[in-house]
C-alpha cells in the first residue's frame, strides 16, 4: 500500500503487521512511514516463506520484531543488506532499544526483553547459496540464523543476547 499523511493511535502494536505467507515474487521490503514514524517497524506474527526462485531484499535500517516466531524461512534467496551505521535489525517485540517507535508494544518498561524461541532466519537445504546477510543485528532469539544443509554468506553481523548466533545442521 501507499501510506500518506496517516495517524495511528490506540492500537496494540505500533507497527506494520506482517502475516504468515509465502512471498509470491521477487521484491524489496520497503521502508514505510506511518503515524509520524519513518521508517515504522514491522511486527511479524509468524514466519514468511521465501520460495525457490524468489529473491527478497531487506534494506538498511529495516526493523523486524516478533514474539516467539521467526521472520523468514528461506527456500529461495534472501539478501539482508544493512550497513555499518544502519543495520537491519531482528529482535523481540519487548526490545525497546531499536525501531520506530522503539516501544512497539507501548508498555513502557513493564516488559523486558528475554531470549525467545525465535530463530529469525532459517535457511533450508534448497535455499540459494548466493544469499547474503550483511550488517544485520540479531537480538534475544534462540538463534539469529539457522542453516539446514545451506551455505548463505553471513558477514559483518552482530548477535547479541541470543542462545546461539548461528545454528547449523547438515553438511554444506
Amino acid at each position: 500500500p501507499t501510506l500518506t499523511n496517516n495517524t495511528i493511535s490506540n492500537v496494540s502494536l505500533m507497527a506494520i503487521a506482517l502475516l504468515p505467507e509465502t512471498l509470491p515474487a521477487t521484491a524489496t521490503f520497503p521502508k514505510r512511514a506511518l503515524g509520524g514514524f519513518d521508517p515504522i517497524g514491522y511486527y511479524v506474527y509468524s514466519p514468511m516463506t521465501i520460495p525457490n526462485g524468489v529473491t527478497i531484499t531487506v534494506q538498511p535500517n529495516t526493523v523486524f520484531k516478533t514474539n516467539s516466531g521467526g521472520v523468514f524461512n528461506v527456500q529461495g534467496r534472501l539478501d539482508v543488506l544493512g550497513t555499518l551505521t544502519q543495520p537491519a535489525v531482528f529482535t523481540t517485540v519487548t526490545d525497546d532499544a531499536y525501531g520506530l517507535p522503539p516501544d512497539m508494544n507501548q508498555d513502557g518498561s513493564s516488559t523486558l526483553p528475554t531470549v525467545t524461541g525465535a530463530t529469525y532466519i532459517n535457511f533450508l537445504a534448497i535455499s540459494d547459496n548466493a544469499s547474503v546477510v550483511e550488517h544485520a543485528l540479531f537480538r534475544f532469539g534462540s538463534a539469529g540464523v539457522q542453516t539446514v544443509s545451506a551455505a548463505p554468506r553471513i558477514r559483518r553481523s552482530t548477535f547479541e543476547r541470543c542462545e546461539w548466533g548461528v545454528s547449523s545442521s547438515g553438511v554444506e
